[in-house]
């Protein structure tokens, strides 16, 4: 009758930890958390063969080697002018659809739209390819080219020839680098001409 208040339970988990020792569960200062973005890898332009890194007005990146992105920033300037600010070359440009990596139409290289955003491909560092006398080069890393005395001969021939894979193979429309039509590498038509890619 007339007991005094109840006492509290003691509190959960155990005494207290001692000062400066992090309780059970807590991560530690720098250990096993991932690293905040970008804090690892290469900065802007490093100059690591075959992948590219670049922070300049890039909204996405939409290739694996980092070479293709949609660039922000670009209004009346062309993927030429944004590749050769980085020292490369520009492989291809295209417009966007929605802000994505989707490329909604095809342009050259040397396009200035009144767009703000264009897709651009430039070239990955070091991966120049050198195919030798060719009628016509297609792309600024020299792998594209357009090969003359290709009857009956097909783009893989050419490009093992040189101790190369094939990466593609399309017919010529009036012997330029215009593509009139996608054969693949191992076709071996009566044509004396054939655009040829190929991939070290």
């Amino acid at each position: 009758a007339g007991g005094g208040a109840a006492r509290a339970p003691p509190p959960a988990g155990g005494p207290a930890a001692a000062p400066g020792v992090p309780s059970a569960g807590a991560p530690s200062p720098g250990a096993g958390g991932p690293s905040a973005p970008g804090s690892q890898g290469p900065g802007a332009g490093a100059p690591l063969t075959g992948r590219c890194f670049f922070q300049e007005d890039v909204a996405r990146v939409c290739s694996a080697n980092g070479c293709k992105v949609l660039v922000e920033d670009m209004k009346y300037r062309s993927c030429s002018e944004y590749c050769g600010a980085h020292g490369l070359g520009c492989l291809g440009a295209w417009e966007e659809l929605g802000d994505s990596c989707v490329a909604e139409a095809v342009l050259t290289c040397d396009a200035r739209l009144r767009t703000d955003d264009l897709i651009c491909e430039c070239e990955a560092p070091g991966s120049s390819c050198d195919l030798g006398p060719a009628k016509e080069t297609c792309s600024a890393d020299r792998s594209k080219v357009l090969a003359g005395g290709m009857r009956l001969r097909s783009c893989a021939d050419f490009c093992g020839d040189r101790g190369l894979g094939c990466a593609g193979g399309w017919e010529e429309h009036g012997d330029s680098c215009l593509a009139e039509a996608v054969v693949g590498c191992d076709a071996r038509l009566p044509t004396d001409d054939l655009i040829c890619e190929c991939t070290p």
